[in-house]
């Protein structure tokens, strides 16, 4: 509004001092020609040399709103609940101009002041809609307009029903992520017919996703299977370090202790899902720092870990743990000492539980809200399999020897950072922050194996540095 204008005529204040003046939202002949996804791009990134400049703090549902509100200005809002023909990716693509000549029967007017309905926002528009935007972006020259853009079509579109898809046809997700580390390849190497190749086969594998996705009805009890299965994969590791700790604490009749894991998990639990209800819009529409704050997150348990790998060697007997513990809790650093307890069970509890979310989120998305008693059952399913896993799990390490339970321990604690590693890389590769060499090796994520040669490095790094490391303090 300052540059704008409090009505879009483009005579805000401080846009008088502006050359080139902001634009005039209300001037016909010159927004006739523009389409929301290049007013999207402007409010963006900016128009380098002008007084536009970019807005990174603004959410991608933030500027999509403010690109449609700024091109329905100029018309009057002469339709209530209008039903458009055109698909979402069609009305945010093209102009005025354009939807003048080619869907004459089109109300322009009642389409810029409409929203479209569920069914209309149902598959991967969105991704098409970014994909158009870097074909685009690739004949003006723009190569790296065109990596953000990608980037945004994969972790706004493809990443949240990848589950769903993969049940149908599991060759498809791994297909289109080596298609995009291609396009991401030919973009360093400033090869713009080869990107322009790339995109267009890009767009041919995504059709067959939107396909599969407008053509599958996703029923209850599959609904039911895919949140039971993401619940369990997820759950399982954060529970193998919390029966660590609940064991050793135990066996060192350290109770005040165990209140710290259960807090932690707890916690983690609560914040999550509050997350998810106050900010779930805001969680879905800024994908990429999602991923980012996942791979730190995902780290910060990496570096916990090892920490905690130490802490449980320090003492190798039982009594020798017993008098350490009960120095702990008598010195003055007793808050230091529960800081690994409760800081490892948070970040491992809230990153699994993040990840949960925001792949339930898509489940609910794709069957349009319509199956949540499922979900909840799916939840509440998964929870009464872990506790029951748990119970089993605690009662067959009570009576293993204190040493072989230390030791025991540490190769899970060791194991776990060596899969964390390899979904820490996973993570950033999908946000575009590390490159990604896609090789011929299977994708089993449970154990973080995902099919880069990237993350695969990371992960024998983090084995070879491990072992070093422990068999150091076996000395």
């Amino acid at each position: 509004a300052k540059c704008h204008g409090d009505k879009g005529f483009g005579d805000g204040l401080e846009g008088a001092k502006l050359d080139p003046k902001p634009r005039n939202f209300h001037d016909a002949e010159r927004i006739k020609s523009i389409a929301p996804f290049a007013a999207f791009n402007t409010i963006k990134y900016g128009i380098e040399g002008t007084g536009m400049l970019a807005h990174p703090t603004l959410t991608d549902d933030e500027i999509w709103n403010t690109a449609f509100y700024i091109l329905s200005l100029r018309h009057n809002n002469e339709k209530d609940n209008y039903k458009s023909t055109l698909t979402l990716e069609q009305i945010a693509t093209l102009s005025d101009q354009e939807i003048a000549e080619e869907y004459p029967n089109e109300n322009i007017a009642a389409l810029r002041h409409s929203e479209p309905s569920e069914s209309e926002t149902k598959g991967l528009n969105k991704t098409f809609t970014y994909l158009d935007g870097a074909k685009n972006s690739c004949l003006k020259g723009d190569l790296d307009a065109v990596g953000k853009l990608i980037t945004l079509s994969y972790l706004e579109g493809i990443e949240p029903k990848e589950k769903l898809v993969t049940e149908i046809n599991p060759k498809l997700i791994p297909a289109i992520e080596k298609k995009i580390s291609e396009i991401r390849a030919n973009l360093k190497a400033k090869s713009t017919a080869d990107v322009m190749k790339g995109l267009k086969e890009l767009e041919a594998q995504l059709k067959e996703m939107d396909e599969v996705l407008n053509g599958s009805k996703t029923k209850p009890v599959v609904t039911l299977f895919l949140t039971v299965s993401i619940l369990l994969r997820e759950g399982i590791e954060a529970l193998l370090v919390i029966i660590i700790f609940m064991n050793v604490l135990g066996a060192s009749n350290y109770t005040e202790g165990k209140k710290y894991v259960h807090l932690g998990w707890i916690s983690s639990l609560a914040i999550g899902v509050l997350l998810w209800l106050l900010l779930g819009n805001l969680i879905a529409a800024s994908k990429i720092n999602i991923e980012i704050l996942e791979g730190i997150i995902t780290l910060s348990a990496i570096g916990l870990m090892i920490y905690v790998g130490f802490w449980l060697h320090k003492k190798s007997s039982i009594d020798d743990w017993k008098n350490y513990i009960q120095s702990k809790i008598k010195s003055e650093k007793k808050l230091a000492s529960v800081f690994g307890i409760f800081s490892l069970t948070f970040l491992v509890v809230f990153r699994e539980i993040f990840e949960s979310i925001l792949f339930i989120s898509s489940i609910d998305l794709q069957s349009n809200g319509q199956q949540r008693y499922f979900i909840l059952i799916g939840c509440i399913v998964a929870f009464i399999i872990i506790i029951a896993f748990y119970q089993i799990a605690t009662r067959l390490t009570k009576n293993i020897p204190f040493k072989k339970l230390i030791n025991f321990s540490l190769i899970v604690l060791a194991v776990l950072a060596v899969i964390l590693m390899g979904k820490a890389i996973h993570s950033f590769q999908e946000a575009n922050i590390i490159s990604q060499t896609i090789i011929s090796v299977p994708r089993f994520e449970v154990i973080g194996l995902f099919p880069s040669m990237e993350s695969i490095a990371a992960q024998m790094l983090t084995t070879i540095g491990l072992s070093v490391l422990f068999s150091k303090m076996c000395k």
